[in-house]
């Protein structure tokens, strides 16, 4: 990752403060290109109905699978609770400790900037506003592999469907705070909560799909 990679657009962008509170997006429709090479750029895409189209499927079998295991209703419900849990708790520490990280070289200030800097400057950009197909592999392999070895070859499908239908429903959330019209009390503080973290304080307020984590560790102000 190199700076002469990027456009002058995405350059300008990862020198910005956008860890910091009162910065202006760059535009409500603003949909740039990051990378001066059209295919690498491709990968910093994602089409907003990516997480549906996979994660619902995906959830699905999972469930199945436990039940083809022969996991009974009572502990896969509790697994499947369990493993939103372990879902929401990783989204709230990779955007707290390394999509906000503070860093100095050229190299790590362009990582953050096309992991998550990028949405900070331009919020609106629907096609990244999901994670990309390489990023949504990469996570659905790691907590498979932490299920696995936690729970073992039987029980681990029920978390993982737990652990995607999180996911899912964070992705619907993140959509509707940006381009959506909230109308239940739920999500309408779901969406004051994250834009609170946009527009008025990023150095908190690091949950997406809920605010759990930052009432527990104090990060909600």
């Amino acid at each position: 990752m190199r700076s002469r990679d990027l456009t002058d657009e995405a350059n300008e962008a990862a020198a910005l403060p956008w860890r910091e509170p009162g910065l202006r997006p760059k535009g409500e429709d603003a949909r740039p290109s990051l990378y001066r090479s059209a295919l690498l750029d491709v990968f910093t895409l994602s089409h907003p109905a990516m997480p549906y189209l996979i994660g619902v499927p995906f959830a699905a079998i999972c469930a199945w699978r436990a039940w083809a295991h022969g996991v009974g209703a009572g502990w896969g419900a509790l697994l499947f609770v369990l493993g939103w849990a372990a879902w929401s708790l990783v989204e709230y520490l990779m955007h707290r400790f390394l999509f906000h990280a503070r860093v100095e070289s050229e190299t790590l200030r362009i990582a953050t900037l096309l992991a998550h800097g990028h949405h900070h400057v331009w919020p609106q950009d629907p096609r990244r506003i999901a994670a990309t197909p390489v990023q949504l592999v990469s996570i659905a392999l790691l907590f498979q592999g932490l299920f696995r070895l936690a729970l073992g070859p039987d029980a681990w499908w029920a978390a993982m469907a737990g652990a995607t239908v999180g996911y899912v429903a964070y992705e619907l959330v993140h959509w509707v705070a940006h381009h959506g019209r909230p109308t239940t009390r739920v999500m309408r503080a779901l969406h004051a909560h994250h834009m609170k973290h946009h527009h008025l304080a990023p150095g908190s307020r690091w949950g997406i799909g809920t605010p759990l984590w930052d009432w527990l560790f104090r990060s909600d102000r």
